[in-house]
């Protein structure tokens, strides 16, 4: 099993304890409606509410609506979006429920009787699919509304959860009973009927799958284990890693992927974010004639396909841009290079390196050089993401840092949670410790600062053997960077300001 470093973490208290509430939240938290399936879009939040038989819909600006499920005892489950339309199970009426635009509300009965219809979601054929717990079954929609069952290989298994596909055609979703992940793969077929199903079963015997989301580039899907108190991935050919929460009682559930996964854990009443691991490199990227130079080596045993750029998430899964991103692809064991020159980024940054694959981080090396000076040259710092996060520096302190009439000193200050700006003071320090000039400066989400002959910027026209302090003014986002002081004979020294 690969190291929980793999990732790291954030939790947030999903109920504080005595909030204060506004109107619409105590419409929609008094009467124990029992709130199961829950999601979204850009413009509300939409659930199912299991005890009253209703869905549920809240705006960002708090407005609370519900809409009334026809028949009685429906006890709605899953439910999802797609193409304007509201789609749920209904666990009690043993039907699928699609809630149009207008309110109005059509029901589906399922063929099998009593099959307890949870999880659902939207088919690579545009028609939900769903799974039927007490059944046994796998089951979607077709166009005409006729419902489609099939058996799965193995008996009481208990099909809940169920994602949506990946690009390959694949839904994965959980079989709880059974402890398995099980996927449905319409790759290559024409129909429902056709698609090949696959179970796959978890290490960590009884571990209670509960839910599964999909990463749609790669294929893969991430999921809870709600017994063993453990997140888990696993790959498009079904290999599976475990990863050990801190808190093992807490009894992870409902999961989402975006740019990170996130998961509920229902006994610590917690919204947790697990972003991938990666190592940053600080200070890569083309500016003039300095280019960056990356080579990776493979640590797995089997071929990955590594990145470099200015996000930790691959582009095509981000929603919104990435910016640019150089791949290279490496052998089981192997080795690669990648240059800058070949990545369309214009200037010099922190860049993120990381495998496709979850669960697979490459060893790094990157070095600049000056095309203009061959002699021009250094490694640069890294380090790895979640070593960085767990050590979240407030300063950053740069001995040597110069400005006379061999040397100059340039800063690069870096943002790289991805999530929060940042405001920082950059100070320069005499050796007896006294400030000699300062200056303030904020910083984006996952972008970079770089101040050419700093000393110079912050007024200071002649400097030697003092320090630049770089110090992050409150508790957001992570700060990372370093000082370059190039000499007039070429040589190049690279300090990260931070001793791991």
């Amino acid at each position: 099993m690969l190291q929980p470093a793999s990732f790291t973490n954030k939790s947030f208290p999903v109920c504080p304890a005595a909030p204060r509430r506004s109107s619409a939240d105590r419409t929609a938290a008094s009467g124990s409606r029992g709130p199961r399936g829950i999601t979204g879009d850009s413009n509300a939040v939409w659930f199912t509410e299991f005890r009253a038989g209703k869905i549920g819909r809240l705006t960002a600006d708090g407005a609370f609506k519900e809409y009334v499920i026809p028949s009685p005892g429906s006890a709605p489950w899953g439910i999802t979006l797609q193409f304007g339309f509201v789609w749920f199970t209904e666990s009690g009426a043993n039907k699928i429920g699609r809630l149009a635009a207008d309110g109005i509300v059509t029901e589906f009965t399922i063929p099998t009787p009593d099959s307890g219809p949870r999880g659902i979601g939207y088919g690579p054929y545009t028609q939900p699919c769903f799974t039927e717990f007490s059944a046994n079954k796998i089951a979607c929609l077709d166009g005409n509304g006729h419902v489609l069952e099939r058996p799965l290989p193995t008996q009481n298994s208990g099909p809940e959860a169920l994602a949506g596909p990946t690009n390959l055609g694949d839904m994965w979703f959980v079989e709880t009973l059974a402890n398995r992940i099980a996927v449905l793969r319409f790759f290559n077929a024409r129909t429902f009927a056709d698609a090949r199903i696959e179970e796959f079963p978890i290490p960590t015997s009884a571990s209670g799958p509960s839910g599964v989301t999909a990463e749609y580039s790669q294929g893969s899907a991430w999921f809870t284990e709600k017994s063993a108190g453990q997140i888990g991935f696993i790959s498009p050919d079904g290999r599976i890693t475990e990863y050990p929460l801190a808190d093992r009682i807490s009894q992870p559930t409902g999961i989402f992927f975006d740019i990170e996964t996130r998961f509920l854990e229902s006994a610590s009443n917690r919204l947790v974010e697990i972003q991938p691991d990666a190592v940053l490199v600080a200070g890569g990227g083309n500016a003039g004639s300095w280019e960056t130079q990356f080579q990776f080596a493979n640590l797995a045993e089997r071929p990955v396909r590594v990145f470099a750029g200015a996000s930790s998430r691959p582009a095509d899964v981000c929603t919104v841009t990435c910016g640019a991103q150089g791949f290279v692809n490496l052998a089981a064991n192997g080795s690669g290079e990648l240059n800058s020159k070949n990545i369309p980024i214009a200037d010099v940054r922190t860049f993120f390196v990381r495998a496709i694959e979850d669960g697979v981080l490459p060893s790094v090396r990157a070095r600049i050089h000056n095309r203009a000076a061959t002699s021009q040259s250094a490694d640069l710092p890294t380090i790895r993401l979640s070593a960085l996060t767990s050590l979240n520096p407030k300063t950053l302190t740069f001995p040597g840092a110069a400005r006379n009439g061999s040397a100059r000193s340039n800063l690069l200050i870096s943002e790289v949670s991805e999530k929060q700006s940042i405001s920082v003071t950059v100070a320069l320090l005499s050796p007896d410790g006294n400030q000699i000039a300062s200056g303030d400066y904020s910083i984006f989400p996952g972008d970079s600062l770089y101040l050419v002959d700093v000393i110079g910027r912050l007024g200071v026209t002649s400097f030697q053997d003092g320090q630049i302090r770089v110090t992050k003014l409150g508790d957001q986002g992570l700060l990372w960077g370093y000082l370059a002081t190039i000499n007039s004979d070429g040589a190049v020294s690279v300090f990260s300001g931070l001793n791991p």
